[in-house]
């Protein structure tokens, strides 16, 4: 059984569940109030939540001398909670260049029951942005014979630049006795990369990209380096 919720935390860490619908909330028309009318065109915030609950049951059956009695228990209940952003801003600057920043925020909890009792947390946090930059031009071919005739070409090209940073927690715990013992750290990984980008597009048929990427990422288990280099073009062919 899954049901849409709002999750808060009880004292033991584990999920407290209210019967609320998941929301998005947009607030445009910022850029009237205070200084940002000097230097942008728009702004606006977003606010966005979902989260769910599934719980999963189990048969059990007693027999008695009379009687068959069916008895209907939790096995497991699963949460997750997604703030997909806990904050955003976009902004477009009068200069035509278009920036967001956004903070994201996923925890998934397990309630396992069926035998010996334990749970598991995961814990996700992000942050990314992004700024870009369009620019539009063409060129006229010189020649004034067939098939040019002067003909002019329009190309655009964008230019973008993100930042993402991650970090992923994962905890567990167990049920010994009558009381819940602490969350033991399990995994911990961060991440964070950085790539410019160059689109172009000559045509309706020809595009193409340059990207490069650079980051890292750090674990209990070790650390590596993301470097790489993209480059693709594009050209369809219509019959």
């Amino acid at each position: 059984i899954q049901k849409s919720v709002f999750l808060l935390k009880n004292s033991d860490g584990s999920p407290k569940q209210l019967d609320l619908p998941n929301f998005s909330i947009r607030w445009s028309g910022l850029e009237s109030a205070g200084p940002w009318s000097v230097l942008t065109s728009t702004v606006s915030l977003e606010n966005g939540y979902q989260a769910s609950s599934t719980t999963k049951y189990g048969i059990t059956t007693t027999r008695t001398e009379n009687d068959t009695i069916t008895n209907r228990i939790i096995e497991q209940i699963d949460y997750t909670k997604n703030w997909n952003p806990l904050i955003g801003i976009n902004i477009q600057w009068k200069n035509k260049i278009n920036t967001s920043a956004r903070y994201t925020q996923t925890e998934s909890f397990n309630d396992a029951r069926k035998g010996q009792a334990q749970r598991a947390r995961s814990t996700q946090t992000g942050i990314q942005v992004t700024a870009g930059y369009t620019m539009q031009q063409g060129f006229r071919i010189p020649i004034k014979m067939w098939p040019f005739k002067n003909k002019r070409f329009k190309n655009q090209t964008d230019f973008s630049l993100s930042y993402n940073q991650s970090t992923t927690r994962t905890e567990n715990a167990v049920k010994p006795g009558v009381e819940w013992g602490p969350f033991v750290e399990q995994a911990f990984t961060t991440t964070y990369t950085l790539s410019p980008k160059v689109t172009m597009t000559f045509s309706r048929t020809v595009t193409g990209y340059v990207q490069y990427e650079y980051g890292a990422t750090n674990s209990k288990s070790g650390s590596s380096k993301i470097n790489s280099f993209k480059f693709n073009v594009s050209i369809q062919i219509r019959g």
